[in-house]
């Protein structure tokens, strides 16, 4: 695994926006009732941030696009639900993954 200081700082852009907004902060897309939602509050630049710093943070690169993950299982909050077709549940922590040469955030979610 590589150190944090080096791997590209989340800036959430306007086309980060037009992704996370309709999947994980609103909830009126019914093509996307599926999806994790953040809690009131929380989402946007300050929590891509707030995993990105996290001392816990876990970070990978996939490998179909080379974008980086960066993950953190528990925030000690709640952060959102998870929904499936049959139940939720609450989520504490939050997954951001990132373009690999700039940083811009493709998207974020509560896990």
């Amino acid at each position: 695994m590589q150190q944090v200081g080096i791997l590209p700082r989340p800036v959430y852009t306007s086309q980060s926006d037009a992704h996370v907004r309709p999947r994980h902060i609103e909830n009126t897309d019914p093509r996307f009732q599926h999806k994790t939602k953040f809690k009131p509050g929380e989402g946007i630049q300050a929590f891509a941030d707030e995993i990105y710093h996290h001392p816990n943070v876990v970070v990978y690169q996939q490998l179909q696009d080379r974008r980086y993950v960066y993950e953190v299982e528990d925030l000690g909050r709640i952060t959102g639900a998870q929904h499936t077709a049959t139940r939720s549940k609450l989520a504490f922590g939050g997954k951001v993954v990132v373009e690999p040469h700039t940083g811009e955030v493709v998207t974020e979610y509560p896990i």
